[in-house]
C-alpha cells in the first residue's frame, strides 16, 4: 500500500513544498497521477534496455552467473573458460557413472576417499566466490553434487539464457544459445540421463516389496551428537546362497564420509524391529494400565509433574519465561 492510499483510507490531504502537488485539489490529484504514470513508464524503460543489454552481453559470451559452474572459470572478458582440475573431476564422474556403473553413492564415497575437492571448496580456492566454504570438510562429497554435475547440459558446450519471462517458464525453442567450451561429449551425457532414468524406475518395485515402517524415526546413538546423517534408512539385501532378499536398516553415516570415517554401527533386522515395535504399541492400547506405567516413567512425565508442583506453590510461570513443557515439547498419551 502506498503512503498516498494510506493518507486518503485516514482522510488526510498530502502537499508538497517542493512539487506542485495537493491533494486537497483537483489539480493537485491530477498532478500526482502524471507523476505516478510518468515513473512507471520510465521503470519499464529501464527494464527494457536493461534486458536488451544483457542479451546483447550474453550474445557476446557472457556468463551472467554470479560465479563460474564448478569446471569453469571466468576470463577478463567474464567469458567461461575451462578449469582444468575441475574438469578433470567432472570427466571421472561421468567415467566412473557411464563406464564403470558406478552409483552416485559409490561415485561420492571414491570422490570423498580420494580427497577431490567438492565444488564448494573449489570455488574457494579458485577465488569464484569471496566467502568460505560452508561444509566442514573440502572433500565430503554427496550424492545430491554427482547427481547436479550429471544433469547439467553445460558440460556438452550449450549454455542457455532466457529460460523464463516475466517470472513464467518460456519454451526451450525461445531460449537463447551461447556455445561454451567442451566438457563432455552428447553421447556420453545422454548415456548418463538414461542410466539415471532407468535407475530411478529400477527402484520404484524394490520400495513396494517392504514397507519401511521405521525409516527416518529410529536414531543412531553412535552419531547423534556429530552430525545430520544420524537416523537409520531402509535397505533390501540379497542372499547370494538363496537369491532371498532380506530388510535391514542401516544408518545413514555408514554410506557417508564425516571428517574422514563412517558409521560402525551393524545393520538392524527391519522385521524383528517392526514387529518389536508394533507388539508394542498394540500392548499400549490394549491395556490402560500399562500405558500409564510406561507415561509416568518417562523424563518428560516428571519434568510436567514437577513443574505442576511448582506452580502450586509458587503461582504460574511468567509468560516471558520457558516453562519445561516447552523446552521438551511434551504430549500426553
Amino acid at each position: 500500500m502506498s503512503a498516498i492510499d494510506f493518507f486518503e483510507q485516514k482522510d488526510l490531504q498530502f502537499m508538497s513544498v517542493t512539487e506542485s502537488i495537493d491533494t486537497s485539489t483537483a489539480f493537485g490529484r491530477a498532478m500526482l497521477s502524471i507523476i505516478g504514470v510518468i515513473a512507471e513508464l520510465e521503470r519499464e524503460t529501464i527494464k527494457d534496455r536493461t534486458g536488451a543489454g544483457r542479451v546483447q552481453a550474453v550474445k557476446k559470451g557472457v556468463h551472467m552467473g554470479t560465479g563460474a559452474p564448478f569446471g569453469y572459470a571466468k576470463d577478463s572478458f567474464k567469458r567461461l573458460v575451462l578449469l582444468e582440475e575441475e574438469v578433470k573431476t567432472v570427466q571421472l564422474i561421468f567415467d566412473l557413472y557411464v563406464q564403470q556403473k558406478k552409483s552416485v553413492y559409490e561415485i561420492a564415497e571414491y570422490l570423498s576417499e580420494n580427497k577431490y575437492l567438492t565444488p564448494e571448496a573449489s570455488s574457494v580456492k579458485y577465488e569464484k566466490h569471496k566467502k568460505k566454504a560452508r561444509s566442514k570438510s573440502s572433500f565430503n562429497w554427496h550424492p545430491e553434487n554427482i547427481r547436479r554435475i550429471l544433469s547439467n547440459e553445460l558440460y556438452t558446450g550449450r549454455a542457455y539464457y532466457g529460460k523464463t519471462k516475466n517470472g513464467k517458464k518460456v519454451s526451450k525453442n525461445e531460449w537463447l544459445l551461447v556455445q561454451v567450451p567442451l566438457v563432455i561429449n552428447d553421447v556420453a551425457f545422454k548415456r548418463a540421463l538414461e542410466i539415471a532414468e532407468s535407475s530411478k524406475h529400477g527402484n520404484k518395485p524394490a520400495r513396494r516389496n517392504h514397507l519401511y515402517l521405521l525409516s527416518g524415526l529410529l536414531r543412531c546413538d553412535s552419531c547423534k551428537s556429530e552430525h545430520s546423517l544420524k537416523h537409520y534408512v531402509g535397505t533390501p539385501q540379497t542372499v547370494k546362497s538363496t537369491g532371498k532378499k532380506v530388510y535391514y536398516y542401516v544408518c545413514k553415516g555408514k554410506t557417508h564420509l564425516y571428517k574422514g570415517r563412517k558409521c560402525n554401527t551393524l545393520p538392524i533386522g527391519a522385521d524383528a524391529m517392526e514387529d518389536y515395535i508394533v507388539n508394542l504399541c498394540k500392548d499400549m492400547l490394549s491395556n490402560p494400565l500399562h500405558t500409564y506405567k510406561y507415561q509416568q516413567s518417562l523424563e518428560s512425565t516428571r519434568l510436567k509433574t514437577k513443574h505442576l508442583r511448582r506452580e502450586e506453590d509458587h503461582g504460574p510461570t511468567p509468560n516471558n519465561e520457558t516453562t519445561p513443557i516447552e523446552t521438551f515439547g511434551i504430549i500426553n498419551i
